[in-house]
């Protein structure tokens, strides 16, 4: 079990230079557009809530998000 005061570092490098999100970013966006919860997201993607709530105010990640849910 991990500590969940311990974040996992951003994947910066593998950043998708069509849409400009990480694939652990695209994953969470897809993930909430599909209806799970911040909270579930967080848990299955091994993320601190905190870094959800960071990306929720990225335009990039609300574009990706935004598609999604059409």
């Amino acid at each position: 079990m991990t500590d969940k005061n311990q974040q996992k570092p951003t994947e910066r490098g593998n950043i998708n230079p069509e849409i400009g999100l990480t694939p652990q970013q695209e994953q969470a966006a897809i993930m909430l557009a599909s209806g799970e919860n911040l909270t579930a997201v967080a848990r299955q993607l091994n993320l601190n809530r905190s870094t959800l709530y960071e990306w929720q105010d990225n335009t990039a990640f609300k574009c990706f998000y935004n598609r999604q849910c059409q």
